[in-house]
């Protein structure tokens, strides 16, 4: 399965719609906050239409947590301000320093 990890989101329509992929990918989100706005804002709920309610996603209230709670994860760090691109990394060597 996958897991979409978002920190502190800070626009809710870019993360009902990233919501609504992880439902239609059936994928589990994780957010971790804190947040700038509410998950029950209407931005959310039109951006993730009715697919919120058959999400699986679990709320953080910081990165301690979220590694508290998910010790043994591998995680891929991705970013807009990278120098490479997402596609550049082979995913599934686990034992890679990039």
């Amino acid at each position: 399965m996958i897991h979409i990890v978002l920190y502190r989101p800070e626009k809710p329509l870019n993360t009902g719609n990233i919501m609504r992929t992880c439902s239609a990918s059936s994928s589990e989100l994780h957010i971790i906050g804190p947040l700038s706005f509410s998950l029950d804002e209407k931005d959310i709920k039109r951006a993730g239409l009715d697919y919120i309610t058959s999400l699986n996603y679990h709320y953080y209230d910081n990165y301690d947590e979220f590694i508290k709670e998910n010790p043994n994860i591998n995680l891929y760090y991705v970013t807009r301000y990278s120098n490479k691109v997402y596609s550049e990394f082979d995913y599934s060597k686990k034992d890679i320093d990039y």
